[in-house]
C-alpha cells in the first residue's frame, strides 16, 4: 500500500508503515503505539485495507482505542473514515473477528486457539 500511495503522489513523509504485526490485533496495537508516540496531536485517522478486511480492521482499531483511552493520559483516536481496495475473496467471519477482539483484551491463548481451530493458523508469536 505504501508503494501505491507513493506512486500516486502521497508524500512519503505522510505514509506510516507498520510491518511488525502478524495478526490484525497486533497491527491495531502497534499502529496505535506508533501514532500516539510519534504523532501525539493526531486524534482522527482513516484506515485503508482490502474490502474483505476493512470491517475487521476498523472494528479492532476502534475497540483498541476505547480500551486504551481508559488508561489515564491516553486519548481516544477516532476512526473517521475507511477505504477498501477490492480483494478477490469474501469477508472475515464473525468468529475470526471475535478471536481478534479477544486478542486485543490480552487473552492471546484463547484467541490463538480460535485462530488455530477455525483457520489453521499455527504458532503465532505473542506480543512483545
Amino acid at each position: 500500500m505504501a508503494k501505491w500511495l507513493d506512486a500516486n503522489g502521497i508524500d512519503e513523509k505522510r505514509i506510516i508503515v507498520e510491518d511488525n504485526s502478524i495478526t490484525t490485533s497486533q497491527n491495531a496495537i502497534f499502529t496505535y503505539d506508533i501514532l500516539t508516540a510519534r504523532y501525539p496531536k493526531v486524534r482522527q485517522i482513516a484506515i485503508v485495507s482490502s474490502d474483505y478486511h476493512i470491517a475487521t480492521g476498523t472494528l479492532l482499531f476502534r475497540a483498541l482505542s476505547i480500551l486504551r483511552a481508559n488508561v489515564p493520559g491516553n486519548e481516544k483516536l477516532e476512526v473517521i473514515s475507511n477505504a477498501a481496495w477490492k480483494a478477490p475473496s469474501g469477508s472475515l467471519s464473525a468468529m475470526f473477528q471475535a478471536g481478534a477482539l479477544i486478542e486485543l483484551s490480552g487473552d492471546t491463548e484463547t484467541a490463538f486457539k480460535i485462530y488455530h481451530d477455525n483457520y489453521d493458523i499455527h504458532e503465532l508469536p505473542p506480543l512483545k
